[in-house]
């Protein structure tokens, strides 16, 4: 199966309504439909959306895959963002369509394989990973993540660059409260994660504690990010049940001398390699969002990148 991300210039995604007669019929999903024998994924999104919609897609990346366990044979759901199209969306199929930002959304009425797909695209394009907290004041943290909301940035990792130091617990739960209020999404370090007490916060697992893992980390609704640098470090994200990787580094940084790079054509090898959808690390700012959506990434993450405070 295969599903189409299609947004417009406002932000908003094309959802379709499943028809009656249907399997889950009056849920809505992402539009696509079934992969024929020996067809690729691309080739059948086109196909399907000219059926469906008629439109014709030029472009688009795989972004991830949801596998849904079925009695009668798993369901694979490969989701592609459409990068260029031609034509105008239309309901050939007698089916409902209608274009929603992630905040319209009706998440209680979406198909079950195309939650996953939702709840990542609601993250948005950019990935912010604070500079070293722990060397910051209160208040320049406190302006830095208020910016950056105010910039549009949902997705906020509150990092300490050393994981023996730890943040106070005062200063995390103001940054949950700030993010929290403002709509967005506050990720900590697996250590830190105890004493939030917001249920929208989430968790960023480095590297090394893949391996260390048994299980998935947090409850199943729980947001898990984790930090990869090769297929195996991926493989252990998939055992984990980690919802997004972020791989790294796509270009070189003064902050890992001498650590080779993945450089663009590295990402898409390994993003392709795993059903998860994953943000592109290292070296990027906003200008690179373009081409880390036409390699496949879900977006941008970054540090001196993204954050708003010049210098800090």
């Amino acid at each position: 199966m295969v599903a189409a991300l299609i947004e417009d210039d406002q932000g908003r995604w094309l959802l379709a309504q499943r028809r009656p007669g249907q399997h889950l019929a009056g849920l809505w999903e992402f539009p696509g439909g079934k992969r024929e024998p020996e067809e690729s994924g691309f080739a059948a999104l086109q196909r399907e959306l000219h059926e469906e919609l008629g439109i014709e897609i030029d472009r688009a990346a795989a972004l991830m895959t949801v596998i849904e366990p079925r009695p009668d044979g798993d369901l694979h759901l490969q989701a592609w963002r459409v990068l260029a199209y031609r034509g105008t969306a239309q309901a050939r199929e007698q089916q409902a369509i209608c274009w929603r930002t992630p905040n319209e959304w009706p998440l209680a009425e979406l198909a079950p394989a195309d939650l996953p797909i939702a709840r990542a695209l609601a993250l948005g394009t950019r990935y912010l990973i604070t500079p070293d907290a722990a060397r910051l004041d209160r208040s320049e943290l406190l302006s830095g993540i208020d910016a950056a909301l105010t910039a549009g940035i949902r997705l906020i990792r509150l990092r300490c660059a050393d994981r023996q130091q730890r943040l106070p617990v005062e200063w995390l739960r103001a940054c949950e409260d700030l993010v929290n209020g403002r709509g967005g999404r506050l990720v900590v370090d697996l250590a830190d994660f105890a004493h939030c007490r917001r249920p929208g916060s989430g968790i960023h697992l480095r590297s090394a504690e893949l391996n260390a893992l048994s299980e998935r980390a947090g409850d199943p609704q729980t947001l898990v990010l984790a930090s990869c640098h090769d297929l195996e470090e991926l493989r252990s994200a998939e055992r984990l049940g980690v919802d997004i990787a972020v791989l790294s580094p796509v270009q070189t940084t003064p902050s890992h001398p001498g650590v080779p790079s993945l450089g663009w054509s590295g990402f898409r090898r390994l993003q392709q390699a795993t059903r998860l959808p994953a943000f592109a690390l290292g070296g990027l700012n906003g200008e690179d969002q373009r081409q880390a959506l036409q390699a496949g990434a879900l977006g941008i993450a970054g540090i001196s990148g993204l954050w708003p405070i010049p210098g800090t």
